[in-house]
Formats: structure tokens, sequence, C-alpha cells
């Protein structure tokens, strides 16, 4: 009759990220998304962001 042998394993997964924090930030956003070759992106924000920042940044993204 055969043995089992069970093997453990841990999958550990770094969930870390950077947050950028100052001022003009466009072209920070701009150049990090350019390290992904995709056409089409999604920004999330609420309502008093975006009317602070949204329309310039979709400007920015627009033209880049």
């Amino acid at each position: 009759m055969p043995k089992t042998i069970k093997i453990k394993l841990v999958n550990k997964v770094d969930s870390s990220y950077d947050i950028a924090i100052g001022e003009n930030l466009d072209k920070v956003i701009v150049n990090d998304l350019k390290k992904f070759n995709h056409s089409k992106y999604v920004i999330v924000t609420d309502d008093v962001t975006r009317k602070l920042f949204g329309d310039k940044l979709l400007a920015v993204l627009r033209k880049s």
C-alpha cells in the first residue's frame, strides 16, 4: 500500500504599494501608466477630488 506524504507550502504575497504624495503629480501618473501596455484605464475618485483634479488629469492623460 502506498504511503502519502503531505507537503505544506506557504503562499506569501506582498500586497505593498507606493503612494505618491505631492503637487503636480500628473506627470508621475502618466509615467507610471506608460510602464503598462494598455490603452484603457479607469480613474476612481470621489466627487470632491474629481472636481478639484479630474478635468486636469483627464486632459493630461488624453494628451499623453
